[in-house]
């Protein structure tokens, strides 16, 4: 991996804070009531540094995408370097885990921003769904691992299995957006998601 000069580390950190202060003021006052000069006072940075790193407000929903792909690697290189590991479904569950707490942590509304942008903009759309994504990557080596332990049912190819993953966590997490609960996206999902994982394990035969 290519090392960072001081002047790329310092524009990762500039367009992390602003990205920090955005999260939090929509969290505090919804998105569309944050205006974008709001956003780049609590960072502490100018107007145009914001549109040097985002197009706009919209924009942001791209870097949740990168945010939460670097939490599912933090998470599965952690559980892959752990002495005693836990199973491949198990670390295929956590992956689960980490993406309900990231969209508890940035909330309803802009869950559903992202996925308003999802459908909208191309460049989102191919962010999220790409096939050399690292989610869907880490998602397809999980799956193939548990076919191999015998955990995971082999009577689907792996790259069928990744879709319905795909479609039953978007489901979930959509749900979750637009119901208006106060539960949590785990909570909300809880008996949906141990459905769904029980039907990823070797089905029994009558």
């Amino acid at each position: 991996m290519k090392k960072l000069n001081k002047r790329a580390l310092q524009a990762q950190e500039t367009k992390k804070l602003i990205f920090d202060h955005a999260i939090r003021l929509i969290r505090e006052k919804g998105f569309y009531n944050v205006l974008i000069e709001e956003i780049a006072s609590a960072a502490g940075v100018s107007i145009g540094t914001f549109y040097y790193y985002f197009k706009n407000k919209d924009d942001l929903a791209l870097l949740v995408a990168d945010n939460m792909d670097q939490h599912y690697v933090n998470y599965y290189e952690n559980e892959m370097k752990k002495p005693k590991q836990k199973n491949a479904l198990e670390i295929l569950e956590g992956i689960l885990n980490v993406s309900l707490e990231t969209y508890s942590k940035i909330g309803a509304e802009l869950g559903i921003i992202i996925y308003s942008s999802i459908m909208r903009d191309p460049e989102i759309n191919e962010r999220w769904n790409g096939m050399f994504r690292v989610y869907r990557q880490i998602v397809s080596n999980l799956i193939r691992a548990g076919q191999e332990q015998k955990l995971i049912r082999a009577d689907m190819d792996v790259e069928s299995i990744v879709q319905n993953f795909y479609k039953a966590t978007r489901g979930g997490i959509m749900d979750w957006c637009i119901n208006g609960t106060n539960m949590s996206p785990k909570e909300y999902t809880r008996d949906f998601f141990r459905c769904f994982i029980d039907g990823l394990k070797p089905q029994k035969t009558l």
